[in-house]
Formats: C-alpha cells, structure tokens, sequence
C-alpha cells in the first residue's frame, strides 16, 4: 500500500470524532461484513459517505463495498468495548 493513500481517511477527519471498522450483520441476516462506523451525530452525512466511498475506491478494488454505519452513542459504547478506532480526531 502506498503510505499517501493509507491517511486518505484523515480527509474526512474534520466531521467527525471517531471512525471503527467493525465486523456487522443486519438483523436476520448471517453474512458478516466489515462496515465504517461512524457517530450517529455526524453532520452532513451522504457527504461523508460520498467521501469515505471515494476514499475506499482508491484503497480497494471495484469488486469490494464499503457498508457505513452511523451509531448511536450507546452503540458506540458496546462497539468499544470490542474493537478500538482506527481514527479519533481532536
């Protein structure tokens, strides 16, 4: 990976606190996918996920997605307690 493209997501660093990758599945649903979780409390959020779909096409192949999820704070509370940000800004 090139080392420029590896801090693309601090693009995004300016809207919001803290970013998780976490393992998720929809209820009723047993495939696990990775998503970008994300504080429900983001401003402007399609422009966050137009930009973090950008920022994840230069990282990766077409062929992959990226899922993003905004949480709740108690969500993020529980998301905590099992991964840690990859991101957390000022």
């Amino acid at each position: 990976m090139n080392p420029t493209r590896v801090s693309s997501p601090q693009r995004l660093a300016v809207r919001f606190l803290g970013a998780y990758l976490a393992k998720v599945s929809c209820s009723g649903n047993v495939e696990v996918v990775v998503a970008l979780c994300l504080p429900d409390d983001t401003p402007n959020q399609p422009a966050v996920v137009r930009d973090a779909a950008a920022v994840f096409a230069e990282l990766f192949s077409v062929d992959q997605h990226l899922d993003v999820v905004f949480v709740s704070a108690e969500d993020e509370k529980r998301l905590t307690r099992v991964c840690k940000p990859f991101f957390s800004g000022p």
